[in-house]
Formats: structure tokens, sequence, C-alpha cells
């Protein structure tokens, strides 16, 4: 029998009023490619019925253990039925970009039922005044509850549910039926996992508290801190020095959302790498949104001259890129510094590159798998009780810990078309959870050599969607003209060079090499 253990209760856990733990997969389709130009809902219906006879994440329910004494259980759900889940709606007048987008927005925003399978779908029609898209495109929103999925699954499903030009998706095989334990059963299975977990925390927390110690007395410190009167104001120093300054991102939590796209060709993307040496299309990606804050907090009079932080999530999976189905999280987080106080772009580049690097040598030595694979093994109340605990020390009214800035996370997309009943996938991104705690999300997504950057935020941290996405357009121009533009040439290639030395030279050479390096700069 399944059971939902450690990050994934959590994300059960952790649910409040404000704080809701689901992601919404947002796809957009060219219907034109579609033998006889259309479909119909009930074809959809069908056919999606048919699919997830195999991925039991659509088909399963949650099951609690009285008292909380053990984690929930995944059994079938008796009454499911596919039009309980899937709905088909218009979009409203006068059926543009934004006002699609709007429309996402209060979809998301809407709590996931818990007591059914943990996702429903929304299919959109009407999109015809979107300018880049062609007349009777269609949009499918899929909500999908966090404690059943993270990144990794959420592109397993995409997979499943596509196929490739002229070609037919695989046949899926049914799952196994998953029935309900009896009360016995689970009291018996309880008591074991219990006394199990009890016997195994004491050597794992001997093992790991050295390294984790100081992680969690300073968020502890900064949560006191906090509550008994430091100034809102203040910056937060967190546990490895950093410190995350206090911006309009960091707001308290709303019941509404809102949500932007904007997206760039991929190429340009790599263009802005050579910036900086040794750097990555993720450094790229996280010193354009960087840039970007930077920019919309000048245009609405807020201090810009701050170093901004990002929390990035790390799948821990050892198959990074698999496009498997696989139930459930296997993530830890990582601290970027943005270097937003730095405006010089190519400059700005190297300091993410190390800050990138610095981050990925202390995640190494860090004991998140530790500490996730004891989240684990805990005992279901203690890892009830201190979630919600936690939550309410973080989420009450703002945030007692502000651990970032903004949430940027990577889901990596194929590079050749993708279809779905016939129906050409024109573009897909993300609609992701938010916490006061952390600011927006930002979720980047790759396909057929774009790059879309998407990001989600109450109303209060992002008041107005279109000057960010503005100010994310403007951070890349920048950043690629730094880079000597799309069609670069030696010279520009050069100076660009030039400029990301001498800032490597200063933060990671002597002094008399440093003194060498601008000479030859001079030259």
């Amino acid at each position: 029998m399944d059971q939902l253990k450690g990050q994934d209760a959590a994300f059960i856990y952790v649910e409040n009023e404000a704080l809701k733990s689901h992601f919404t997969m947002v796809a957009i389709y060219d219907q034109s490619t579609v033998p006889g130009g259309s479909l119909r809902y009930r074809d959809v219906l069908r056919y999606f019925e048919e699919r997830i006879q195999g991925m039991p994440v659509f088909r399963r329910k949650l099951h609690h253990v009285p008292l909380e004494l053990d984690a929930p259980y995944f059994i079938d759900d008796d009454r499911f039925h596919i039009e309980a889940h899937v709905r088909h709606i218009a979009l409203p007048e006068p059926g543009d970009w934004r006002q699609f987008c709007i429309l996402a927005s209060q979809i998301h925003a809407q709590p996931i039922d818990t007591s059914r399978p943990l996702w429903d779908m929304t299919i959109i029609g009407g999109l015809d005044n979107v300018e880049g898209l062609p007349a009777g495109a269609f949009a499918i929103l899929t909500r999908l509850h966090h404690a059943v999925a993270d990144g990794t699954t959420a592109r397993g499903i995409l997979t499943a549910l596509h196929h490739a030009e002229g070609e037919e998706p695989p046949p899926m095989r049914p799952a196994a039926r998953c029935l309900p334990p009896s009360a016995i059963e689970m009291a018996a299975r309880a008591l074991t996992h219990n006394a199990r977990q009890v016997a195994s925390m004491a050597p794992r927390l001997l093992g790991i508290l050295p390294g984790a110690g100081p992680a969690l007395a300073g968020v502890a410190r900064s949560s006191l801190e906090k509550a008994f009167g430091r100034s809102a104001g203040e910056d937060l120093e967190i546990a490895d020095g950093a410190r995350v300054p206090a911006t309009v991102f960091n707001g308290g939590m709303e019941y509404r959302r809102v949500f932007q796209v904007t997206s760039f060709p991929l190429a340009d993307i790599k263009r802005i790498r050579s910036l900086a040496e040794g750097s990555t299309l993720n450094d790229a990606v996280l010193a354009v949104i960087g840039g970007g804050m930077r920019r919309y907090l000048s245009a609405i009079g807020e201090k810009a001259g701050v170093d901004l932080h990002a929390l990035c999530p790390i799948n821990l999976r050892e198959n990074k890129l698999t496009t498997q189905s696989q139930l459930g999280n296997n993530i830890s987080l990582m601290q970027i510094n943005l270097g937003t106080r730095v405006v010089e772009p190519a400059a700005r580049m190297a300091r993410v590159v190390e800050a990138t690097g610095r981050a990925k040598l202390k995640q190494k030595a860090s004991t998140a798998k530790e500490i996730i694979a004891l989240s684990r093994d805990a005992p279901n109340v203690l890892l009830a009780s201190a979630t919600r605990l936690a939550a309410a020390v973080a989420f009450r009214s703002g945030s007692a810990v502000r651990l970032s800035n903004c949430i940027i996370t990577n889901v990596p997309g194929p590079q050749e078309p993708l279809y779905f009943m016939g129906a050409r996938l024109v573009t897909f991104t993300g609609i992701g959870p938010v916490a006061s705690g952390s600011g927006p999300i930002f979720i980047v997504t790759s396909y057929l050599g774009r790059l879309t950057i998407a990001f989600t935020a109450c109303p209060s941290w992002i008041s107005d969607p279109q000057l960010m996405v503005r100010c994310l357009d403007q951070s890349h121009a920048e950043m690629l003209a730094a880079a000597g533009g799309p069609e670069r040439g030696p010279r520009a290639k050069s100076r660009a060079r030039v400029r990301t030395q001498s800032v490597a030279k200063r933060t990671a050479k002597s002094a008399g090499k440093r003194v060498a390096g601008k000479r030859r700069a001079r030259r």
C-alpha cells in the first residue's frame, strides 16, 4: 500500500487558509493540426480516461489514519468519475492574453478538494485574440497537489499524455488496485512504523546534528527575534550568513494570485552565458530574473540597490532528467545571491556564477539528504505537529523568517514538438505555490528552442504584472547586448570577456595577479 511520507505529507500539513500547496501546469495547443480541424470535449474525456489508467496519481485519494498516528494512505477512489475532475470553459471577452492570465490566476487560487484525487483539469477555449496564437487555439490547465508531484513528476505526466508527430502514444498498462486498509491493519502498521521510526531517529540525529545544528539554530533565532519585536524592515541573517532584505516581494499572504509569462529564444540565453567563465544556462536565467526584479523595485520607487536572494529547488533523484511519472517529491533547496547590488550585466553575471558555485559546494557538503531521509522516517504525529507549528510561526502576519525574495525553479522540456490528440503543443509553463517568507515563484521551462519565464505572486507583491514582464524583457535585452547581441562579432565577444575576467580576478586571485590582469585589460 502506498503512503505519503516525509516531504509529501508535509505539503498536506502545511496548508492553511492562505498557503496552498498545489501547482498548475499550463499547456497551450494549436488545434489546426488535429485531423478534422477540431477536438470535441467528449473525445478529450475519453482519451484522458484511457491514459490515466496507468497513472495512479489521477485515480487515488487520501485515506487518513485516525489521530494522525501514521501517514495518510493512497487508495482508489471508488466513486471516481472523470467529469468530476475535467471541465470545459471559454475565455471571457476580450479573449486576449491578459484576460487569459487573469482567468488562470483565478483558477489556480482556488483550493484543491483533498477528499478526492488531488488534481483537476480545466480546458479553456476561445483564445482567438491572443497575439501569436492561431485561431482555435486552446489551453489545458492541470492542477496537481505538491503532495503527489514535483517538477520531475510533472515532466513525466506531460510526456505520458503526449506523443511525437505522426505517432500514437504507447498503451498504458492499468495500475494495480489499491484498496483501503482496515482499522485493525492501520492500527498495527501505525504501531510498527512508530516503534521503528523512534528507534532509528536517535542514531540519525547524532549523525546529522553537527552539520544541521547551525542552520536550524539560525532559522530558529530569526523566528524568535521577529516574534519578540525585531523590526520588520531590518535584514534577517539566515543560516549561511547571507542577508535577505525586506522587500515588497515579502509581504503577507492573500487569497488572490497574479500570473504572467514572457519568453526568449533559447539561443539568447546561451549567448548570455558568455558573460562569465564557467556559467550555465541556469546562471544566465538567474541573472536575467535578478535584473528584472531590480528594475521592478526601481520602477515602483522601492530600494533597488540590495542583493536579492533566490531559493532554487534541487532535484535529488539519481536520474534527474527522467520522464517517468514518479509519485511524490525528492527535492532540496539551494539559496543563491542574485548579485543585484551590481548594475553592470557582466559583473552581476560573474557574481551569480560565484554564488551558485559556493551554493553547490555547500549543497554537496550539507546534511540536506540526511534531513530529508529523517523526515521520511519521523513518526507522523511529530511530523504533522512540527510542520503546522513551523507554518504558524513563519507565515502568520507577514513572514517571521525571510528565506528568500523569490523562488526560481527550472523544468527542462523537450526540444522536439509534442502533440495531444493531434493538437500541436505550442508552449507549456506553470503557476506555482507561493509563501510570504519566500516571495514570488518564477517557473522556467524550455521547449522548441524557446525559454519561458512565468511568475506567480500575491497582488500586493507584484501589483503590476505587465510592468514586471517589461522589466524582465529589459533585463534580457540589456544582458544580451552586453554579450554582443544576437549576431555578436569577435570584438564584442572580446569586450565581454575582458569585463568578466576583471571581475573574476578581483574576487578569486591574489593582489599581484589582479594588477597584472588590469594591465592586460588596458592593453
